[in-house]
């Protein structure tokens, strides 16, 4: 992709029963700027969750940026502390913009990721409007620095 895109995806619903596969894909050239927002919500209210697979593979000039996978199958697993712990909804951003540089930081419940180029956001909560409404912030914030209204 040439340019810029904001992809801010409606929040998924992991509905008791379900099972999805996710896989994200972008190919940025040298220039390319991307802010990519992602809510997950492990079940409606009152019900166990449905089960995921997320891979979000994106590279830019043809090396890699960020190629993860979230695994939300097994809940005496993903419920670690180390990967959502108590929290329902799960959000995710990144942001690619050439010479993109920013400060890891960590606080209840987020945490920003510096990457070569690029910035990964998480954050963890209970209702999908309070984690959109942190993750916004936390995006814009490192956006704003770089990509401007990208």
């Amino acid at each position: 992709m040439d340019g810029s895109a904001v992809v801010r995806q409606e929040p998924t619903v992991l509905a008791r029963g379900c099972l999805v596969h996710n896989h994200s894909v972008a190919s940025l050239t040298a220039d390319s700027r991307l802010v990519w927002q992602d809510i997950v919500v492990l079940g409606r209210h009152g019900e166990e969750p449905g089960k995921m697979v997320q891979h979000w593979d994106v590279q830019r000039a043809g090396r890699p940026v960020l190629r993860t996978t979230t695994s939300l199958l097994e809940p005496s697993l993903y419920r670690s502390p180390a990967v959502v712990g108590t929290a329902s909804v799960l959000g995710t951003g990144l942001v690619v913009a050439p010479g993109l540089s920013v400060s890891p930081f960590a606080r209840d419940g987020a945490a920003v990721h510096a990457l070569r180029g690029a910035a990964l956001v998480t954050v963890l909560g209970v209702d999908a409007v309070s984690v959109g409404s942190v993750l916004d912030s936390l995006v814009g914030s490192v956006a704003g620095s770089s990509v401007g209204s990208a």
